[in-house]
């Protein structure tokens, strides 16, 4: 289950600051979107294994009214946070891990927390991150310090849950690969930002930490979902994020899923 933790609209400004120089074949392609633009905060729910599991918490109660919604929707849904047996995190960015606490206490009472090793490293311990927001994320994580649990590239999350690491947005930036009864959904996150970047793959936004890499990323990934007809799930695309990516020509088209 797919929920919209919320969303902002995104201008023609918000993506002319994504990366400088940008060409106006983007930007066209940017205005023949639907406007004005929804960037969303998608956030996957399932069982597997007769686990609960959560990945990804949204922004939090800071992030209200325009998201910070994922707690009310699991309670709609008869879902309470001490219910969750995992947690899976696929980077740190604030916007994916802010809902971990609430005034500094844990809201996920029961749960492990997964992430990738790379990430913990990058932005807790190798001093290349900004201070505030190491201190910040410390403060994050710090009620679940007992409860971490660490996770490499192909390793398994949970029955059917595969790790698939995506760098360049991050450092330890990684997807999933979810496979279930000849069924198969790949997350990948925040390797896309704004649809237009399937077309234009080379395009990384100015938060990508190794936009090269990013961007490497971005098409080896849009061409694996392409080549083996796999469905797709972003963190930020409009419409839940669920699509399929097909080839054109040298690039990519978005089938967004309904």
């Amino acid at each position: 289950m797919v929920m919209a933790d919320g969303f902002e609209y995104a201008g023609e400004d918000v993506v002319n600051d994504m990366v400088k120089p940008i060409s106006q074949a983007f930007l066209q392609a940017f205005r023949a979107l639907p406007q004005p633009y929804p960037f969303c905060y998608n956030v996957l729910y399932l069982e597997s294994g007769g686990e609960r599991i959560l990945i990804d918490t949204g922004l939090g109660a800071a992030g209200k009214p325009g998201s910070g919604h994922l707690l009310d929707l699991l309670q709609k849904q008869g879902i309470t946070t001490d219910q969750i047996d995992k947690v899976i995190l696929r980077h740190l960015h604030l916007d994916h891990v802010g809902g971990l606490t609430l005034d500094e206490k844990p809201v996920f009472t029961n749960a492990d927390i997964i992430l990738p090793k790379l990430e913990w490293e990058y932005w807790i311990e190798s001093g290349k991150a900004a201070v505030e927001r190491t201190q910040i994320l410390r403060t994050v994580f710090q009620p679940y310090l007992e409860r971490i649990r660490y996770v490499d590239d192909g390793d398994t999350m949970a029955d059917g849950i595969t790790v698939v690491a995506l760098p360049g947005h991050t450092p330890g930036h990684c997807g999933f690969l979810i496979e279930s009864q000849a069924q198969r959904l790949l997350h990948m996150v925040d390797a896309l930002h704004v649809q237009t970047q399937v077309a234009f793959p080379e395009v990384s936004p100015v938060f990508d930490v190794q936009p090269d890499i990013s961007a490497n990323t971005r098409r080896m990934i849009l061409g694996r979902i392409a080549d083996e007809g796999i469905m797709a799930l972003t963190y930020h695309l409009p419409l839940l994020g669920l699509g399929r990516v097909e080839h054109d020509g040298e690039s990519f088209a978005w089938k967004p899923v309904l």
